[in-house]
């Protein structure tokens, strides 16, 4: 899925405060748990500006969730998230949490929190000469630690359940090679450690675990 500004309309929405209050989840699941974090993240880079020289505005042309597809033309400057092939499912608990007391369905179902989901993600940034790179970068550096009572972020994702993902800052490196510089292309890419809750739903209305534990006497 390309994403491509402006003009654009997103849902993912920055947290700018701590939590207060238990997040109101929903039923709502357009992606897999890795999906949820790579479109949040490209839905939220989307939205970045920066500032050259003499004042000239910065934007992304497209930014991508994903490798775009051979027909898609080039634009820049663009970026697209990655991921590395393998993800790893931590905390899993042997009992999942089952929320279904603090956040109701209206249909009765349940959401179920069995894992956290942990990965680095790699927002790689391309541009068309030297100046371009360096004041996106800035410009990233700046929206991924945009709060002061925490390092990194979190972004809010209404198409996951309307949970929340956190996000962390941990690597910079510039790509460049002999062949790209005759091409005009700069390269950055910068690293993020990522998490997310792994949410479904019950199958079946009211399915909260439930003990049948009988005390008597044993026969003489």
């Amino acid at each position: 899925m390309s994403i491509l500004v402006p003009p654009l309309i997103v849902e993912t929405r920055l947290r700018k405060y701590p939590l207060t209050a238990d997040l109101i989840l929903t039923a709502r699941q357009e992606t897999d748990a890795r999906t949820a974090i790579t479109r949040g993240l490209a839905e939220y880079t989307s939205q970045v500006r920066g500032i050259a020289a003499g004042g000239r505005e910065l934007l992304f042309a497209a930014v991508f969730d994903t490798w775009a597809d051979f027909e898609d033309s080039a634009e820049y400057p663009s970026a697209v998230v990655m991921v590395p092939e393998d993800i790893t499912y931590s905390d899993a608990r042997l009992t999942p949490e089952v929320n279904g007391q603090r956040f109701p369905l209206p249909d009765g179902r349940s959401i179920i929190v069995g894992a956290e989901l942990e990965f680095d993600a790699a927002v790689e940034v391309w541009c068309t000469d030297t100046e371009e790179r360096a004041m996106l970068v800035a410009a990233l550096e700046e929206a991924y630690n945009p709060v002061d009572w925490m390092y990194g972020f979190n972004l809010e994702l209404p198409h996951y359940f309307g949970t929340s993902a956190r996000f962390e800052l941990k690597a910079l490196r510039y790509d460049d090679s002999d062949e790209d510089a005759m091409k005009r292309y700069r390269r950055a890419v910068l690293t993020l450690g990522c998490g997310v809750p792994v949410i479904r739903l019950s199958r079946f209305p009211d399915a909260l675990p439930a003990a049948d534990v009988r005390v008597g006497l044993a026969p003489l």
